[in-house]
């Protein structure tokens, strides 16, 4: 009776309403999560260390990234170099305007002209596209304006033309001030080729209209506009 007593006292004694094995059990499980907890706790506080001691101006090693994924301009020279692609867009569009303007009224070497330039501005936007491209940033794709096909003679079409070509230049000079203030030469030589090319735009069309103001007649206005094609 002794003997059954300590058996069934081993076994099956409940411990709020378990079996002492199954206590034993519990007990053992309960230990090792707290033992897990704690190793967790001391890897946390070993990696909070180890950021208070690493350098902060130090990048860590997976966000660094890939050296030929790092872009070779700063962020807002690529902003403005984008601007300038939709202003080059735009300028086409604004040629190509005065274009058809002009050869509904007759203008035909001057349509011709126009239509050229409308051209060579889509050029001057691919360039700069290919310039981000090789510089390793990224180029955006702009929404042109509606622009103005309608005009009262084709002195105002020269003159807007004029005034355009000088704001141009702005553009261009502005890209090359920053350039030049953040010490990126590779941008600035680049904005010098545009620069020297609008000096030969504006007096362009400068001398076009010092011979409208000496009352050049219509007919050899037209050839003007067809001779500076080739």
């Amino acid at each position: 009776m002794g003997k059954l007593y300590k058996t069934l006292l081993e076994t099956q004694v409940l411990i709020n309403g378990k079996s002492l094995r199954e206590a034993e059990e519990e007990k053992d499980e309960k230990e090792t999560k707290e033992e897990k907890a704690e190793e967790k706790d001391e890897k946390e506080e070993e990696a909070e260390e180890k950021e208070e001691t690493e350098d902060p101006g130090e990048e860590p090693e997976d966000a660094k990234g890939n050296l030929e994924q790092k872009g070779r301009i700063s962020d807002s020279m690529c902003e403005i170099l984008n601007t300038q692609i939709k202003n080059e867009l735009q300028s086409s569009q604004i040629y190509k305007g005065m274009s058809c303007w002009l050869d509904d009224k007759g203008w035909i070497g001057a349509s011709k002209y126009f239509f050229k330039a409308s051209s060579e501005e889509l050029a001057h936007m691919d360039k700069t596209y290919q310039y981000l491209f090789d510089r390793n940033m990224v180029a955006k794709v702009p929404v042109c304006e509606a622009v103005k096909q309608e005009f009262k003679d084709i002195r105002e079409v020269v003159e807007a033309s004029l005034q355009h070509e000088i704001d141009v230049t702005k553009n261009w000079e502005d890209i090359s001030n920053k350039a030049k203030e953040e010490g990126d030469n590779t941008t600035y030589e680049f904005a010098q080729f545009f620069l020297k090319e609008q000096v030969e735009e504006e007096e362009k069309f400068r001398k076009i209209l010092f011979k409208m103001d000496l009352d050049m007649p219509k007919w050899e206005l037209d050839e003007l506009f067809e001779d500076l094609l080739a």
